[in-house]
């Protein structure tokens, strides 16, 4: 789906949009509440999907009995709430949740196959490389403008107080759109979507740390504490970025030669979409990749992977740390819900 962009739509206009036409419906399961939040919004309303697929995905969760019983309740929700005949026909896997290659394959075929009006994709519990897999697969499969819808929907509260990654096991480098090896890394700019745990950010810059970039916080409307978090938490990271320089081999000077840091609304792609164009033009200027941090709201990341993708002439890669574990009460609750379209420029 060429010249793509991804537009907040409201609840009421969504499921208006559902309910006169026929719609599939793509999802992950997981051990997070908030993961049937739009599969109890759509049964409310008397919709269900004409077909269900639920990426599963194997990852180490701590403590291991509450992950096996949350995925097990996250399952029986969906077959429940979409009155499904066979819960285990509508499950795909369990797949390597960071294997972008295989999840690419997947989810194009998943995509190629919907031949309802609607395809709804909820990438609330979806991995980082899940998002780059369905921006891969969107980009290459044609379909008309309006039929594929996002959803999302925040938790109420993260587990601030708790280690809930346990450490790294490695630290995955996924490119983005056309697959390319980088080169003139001493040139990459970065974009970097602070989360709210700060070490995760720091585990990724010490693999590659540019020198200018993007440093971009969301703010999400009545959750105030959200942004205050991300700040604070990264607060550190923050100060040593602010203080770089990219070199120049004349010893000059530019003004974008720096990291700047920026707070948008998390769905306010129009100025998110500005500046991502101004990385893109920077370092299709200097020859350099853009590598991405994403660490923030889901739907800003997989903005980011669509609209890199769509410019093939400069490298882009990201770049995600791969948590020892994952803590099973990693958040709690279900917060706001999110609607958005991919329509055409």
């Amino acid at each position: 789906m060429p010249n793509t962009q991804v537009v907040s739509i409201s609840r009421d206009e969504l499921l208006r949009r559902l309910a006169s036409q026929r719609f599939d419906f793509l999802a992950a399961v997981s051990f997070e509440e908030r993961s049937t939040a739009w599969a109890q919004a759509l049964s409310s309303c008397g919709l269900r999907p004409v077909r269900t697929i639920l990426f599963d995905y194997s990852t180490v969760v701590d403590p291991e009995a509450d992950d096996r019983e949350f995925r097990r309740r996250c399952r029986d929700s969906f077959n429940k709430l979409f009155m499904l005949e066979d819960i285990n026909r509508s499950v795909s896997g369990p797949t390597n949740a960071f294997a972008v290659n295989q999840l690419t394959k997947l989810t194009t075929r998943f995509v190629m196959d919907c031949t309802s009006d609607h395809l709804l994709v909820d990438i609330t519990c979806m991995t980082r490389v899940h998002l780059v897999a369905l921006s891969n697969a969107l980009r290459t499969v044609v379909r008309r403008p309006g039929c594929v819808l996002l959803c999302y929907t925040t938790p109420q509260s993260y587990s601030f107080q708790k280690e809930v990654f346990h450490g790294w096991k490695d630290t995955l480098f996924v490119p983005i759109g056309e697959q390319k090896s980088l080169k003139r890394e001493g040139h990459a700019r970065g974009i970097a979507f602070p989360g709210h745990y700060g070490e995760r950010l720091g585990v990724a810059l010490q693999e590659i740390e540019p020198d200018s970039g993007r440093l971009i916080y969301t703010r999400q409307e009545g959750r105030p504490d959200l942004l205050k978090r991300a700040k604070e938490v990264n607060s550190f990271i923050e100060k040593r970025l602010l203080l770089l320089k990219m070199p120049r081999a004349d010893g000059s000077a530019r003004p974008t030669d720096c990291w700047r840091a920026e707070i948008v609304n998390i769905d306010d792609f129009g100025r998110l979409r500005i500046l991502l164009e101004e990385e893109v033009f920077y370092a299709a200027h200097d020859g350099g990749p853009i590598m991405v941090y994403p660490f923030g709201p889901k739907p800003v990341t997989f903005f980011a992977t669509l609209s890199l993708a769509s410019h093939p002439n400069v490298q882009s890669c990201l770049v995600y740390p791969l948590p020892e574990k994952f803590d099973a009460h990693y958040s709690t609750g279900i917060g706001q819900l999110h609607c958005y379209s991919l329509e055409s420029l």
